[in-house]
């Protein structure tokens, strides 16, 4: 977990532990390193229903309700703004290599040739 202050209150970890989770945080500034996928394709993703929800908004009626078809639209519409690149760009061996034994010399034994 990062470190945002409601993960770190004892109520929250006891909760965890009570499932029988073993926590672990991430040091504050590493977040966007550890999860590539938050930083890389979510805020991109976040970012595009937001503007699509935001389009609808002032299109429609004053006090109109979206309807779950319009819920699905605006999440297909930002999906499909995501490429595969963009994806590609923040799953890279490199990065994961580097992420979980620092320089990603043990994956050259696991690949054969080096990725780097």
């Amino acid at each position: 977990m990062d470190e945002c202050p409601v993960h770190m209150k004892s109520k929250t970890t006891q909760a965890i532990q009570n499932c029988g989770t073993e926590g672990d945080f991430i040091l504050a500034g590493y977040t966007g390193r550890a999860q590539v996928c938050d930083k890389g394709v979510n805020k991109p993703f976040k970012q595009a229903v937001r503007s699509t929800a935001l389009q609808w908004m002032m299109e429609s009626q004053e006090n109109t309700k979206p309807s779950r078809v319009d819920i699905v639209h605006w999440i297909q519409t930002a999906w499909q703004q995501i490429t595969q690149q963009t994806i590609q760009k923040h799953l890279e061996w490199d990065w994961v290599a580097w992420l979980m034994l620092g320089d990603g010399s043990w994956w050259e034994g696991v690949l054969g040739d080096s990725t780097h």
